[in-house]
């Protein structure tokens, strides 16, 4: 409904677009420029994901307590889950975060 209402390029463009959306649009389509659109949000929607994760996982690391295991478990199988699609600089980042190391 959203896509009759604003139109392709509009409702990618919302916050409210969900990645599986994004990777259908990216799929399905076969216009070049909203390919590139779709891909663009995906990846700043994954960058903010991981972004939000690691500093989860920051904030409990050294915190005792089931409150904060399950909460450090929930992040770092977030981030395991986002590790296959995130870029270079992020993948360091996440490898170095699950193990530890500021």
């Amino acid at each position: 409904m959203a896509l009759k209402q604003n139109g392709l390029v509009e409702s990618m463009l919302t916050s409210g677009i969900s990645e599986q959306d994004l990777m259908l649009i990216s799929q399905r389509t076969e216009d070049d420029q909203i390919k590139k659109i779709a891909n663009l949000k995906f990846k700043q929607l994954n960058s903010e994901a991981i972004n939000e994760n690691i500093n989860i996982f920051k904030k409990f690391a050294r915190l005792n307590g089931l409150a904060a295991s399950i909460a450090r478990r929930k992040s770092s199988n977030e981030l395991r889950r986002k590790y296959a699609v995130a870029s270079d600089i992020e993948k360091h980042e996440i490898l170095m975060t699950l193990n530890f190391n500021d």
